[in-house]
């Protein structure tokens, strides 16, 4: 009989900024040379773009010719771009890995984008729950939460506990571990601002 041939097809994500803090980054692409074209030539499929302002990202994010690449434009409410760049790199070290569990894709980040205006970059569970609980932007419609190192799940259960219970109950949330984390957590909290919608 025959056996269908299985491939294991991986995401293919891209990091763009001004400039990196690792040359050892797979498919990154200096900002300034990032266009369709080059989205397309590299296949991303997703790119997590940060370290520039929201009006230079809007030429990139708007373009016409970006196929099936979605582009998650990432920034920080403190303007800290230190906990940004961190979580950029968490969300690709866990999409490019296989490590259980493997729970979180590209359709995870693109539903947060889908139901928000802004993506958010926190690396700390405290700050992210409190600015969920109390910001002023607007409604948070989503979090991607990645806990990292060698974590008690006893203790994970207790972080997506308080997560959840600030989050409203329409609120798109998914958590996972990636082992390789260097800090405690990674973590994307959609914003849906309201005066725009």
């Amino acid at each position: 009989m025959f056996e269908p041939i299985l491939e294991d097809i991986s995401a293919r994500v891209g990091i763009s900024a001004p400039s990196t803090n690792d040359d050892g980054i797979d498919l990154f692409i200096p900002f300034d040379t990032l266009s369709p074209s080059t989205i397309s030539e590299n296949k991303i499929d997703l790119l997590l773009l940060c370290g520039v302002t929201p009006e230079q990202a809007k030429p990139i994010i708007n373009a016409p010719d970006l196929g099936s690449c979605v582009i998650a434009y990432i920034e920080s409410p403190t303007h800290n771009i230190d906990a940004v760049w961190h979580v950029v790199r968490s969300i690709k070290g866990k999409l490019d890995s296989n490590e259980i569990p493997n729970n979180i894709d590209v359709a995870d980040v693109r539903t947060l984008l889908n139901n928000s205006h802004h993506l958010f970059a926190f690396d700390n569970k405290a700050a992210l729950v409190d600015f969920v609980w109390g910001n002023q932007i607007g409604d948070a419609t989503g979090v991607i939460y990645l806990a990292h190192g060698d974590i008690d799940l006893e203790d994970h259960g207790k972080a997506n506990k308080e997560i959840s219970d600030v989050l409203p109950p329409y609120a798109f949330f998914t958590s996972s571990i990636f082992f390789a984390g260097k800090r405690a957590c990674s973590a994307l909290v959609g914003v849906k601002n309201l005066e725009l919608d």
